[in-house]
């Protein structure tokens, strides 16, 4: 009978295989055991109604202002006003984390790039190549800095 000595412990067996196997089993059983107690998803399901009616104001106030800026403005206005969604997209980062700061910045995305291809929106005076590299530095310069402080606070 052979004793092989695999991360502190003393597994039994001549196979060296077995024995890390053995060994990675025990690992993996351990870090399954540390993620049973994750409230994630349990908090979605239990949430209460004031917390979906916030929800619902943020995604509704994201969607009018992000269709007045991204849509109704045309190619010549000022581009500090590409910047009103702001506000609710920090809200959704702060309030919601990054599952709320992703979901805010899909609909800024979203609407970015379906008032472009439509001719509208502060991103439909150039050429097409030009609009689409515009829209991506925007959404880089919003989605990076906001994912940061969505991960920030839920820490």
């Amino acid at each position: 009978m052979s004793y092989r000595i695999i991360g502190g412990r003393r597994l039994l067996g001549a196979n060296p295989d077995t024995a890390l196997l053995k060994c990675a089993r025990g690992i993996n059983n351990r870090a399954v055991d540390s993620h049973v107690g994750d409230n994630r998803n349990l908090a979605l399901r239990t949430a209460q109604l004031s917390h979906y009616l916030e929800a619902g104001i943020l995604f509704f106030g994201l969607l009018l202002v992000g269709y007045v800026v991204l849509y109704e403005f045309r190619a010549g206005v000022h581009l500090a006003l590409l910047f009103l969604p702001l506000p609710f997209l920090i809200w959704a980062a702060v309030r919601f984390g990054a599952l709320g700061a992703s979901a805010a910045i899909s609909i800024i995305g979203f609407l970015a790039i379906w008032s472009a291809s439509h001719g509208h929106g502060p991103f439909s005076g150039e050429t097409p190549e030009q609009n689409a590299l515009s829209i991506q530095i925007f959404l880089i310069v919003l989605a990076i800095p906001l994912l940061f402080l969505a991960t920030v606070m839920e820490e």
